[in-house]
């Protein structure tokens, strides 16, 4: 099912994937390999124009990623950008700042020179 709603959002049938997605997605977070299933649901969200929905689903998608990856990872970087950016389309600037805060923190520690060595 979250094939099919890949290739309607893929071609633009954006309420023939969001309806897929939305009933594939309870079923998918009980599996690691199919987390794209959300990823799909929040693009979805966001070409429609449904901001209070992706920033919700953003939020979700981060709480499991803190549980997931390595909290200095890039890929969890990556997370708290797109949650951040679903946050500040969503207006909802007072829940975006501290993430941010800390998504800067991580990135400015990768890009420093390791001391160490």
């Amino acid at each position: 099912m979250g094939l099919l709603a890949a290739a309607y959002l893929d071609s633009g049938k954006l309420d023939q994937a969001l309806l897929l997605l939305e009933e594939d997605y309870p079923a998918a977070k009980k599996h690691a390999k199919l987390h794209w299933v959300g990823t799909n649901l929040y693009e979805g969200y966001v070409q429609a124009g449904k901001t209070a929905q992706a920033a919700t689903l953003a939020k979700e998608l981060l709480s499991d990623a803190r549980l997931q990856l390595p909290k200095d990872s890039p890929e969890f970087a990556q997370q708290m950008a797109i949650t951040c950016r679903s946050l500040l389309q969503a207006k909802a600037f007072a829940d975006a700042e501290p993430l941010l805060r800390e998504c800067l923190a991580i990135r400015e520690k990768q890009e420093k020179p390791d001391e160490a060595a």
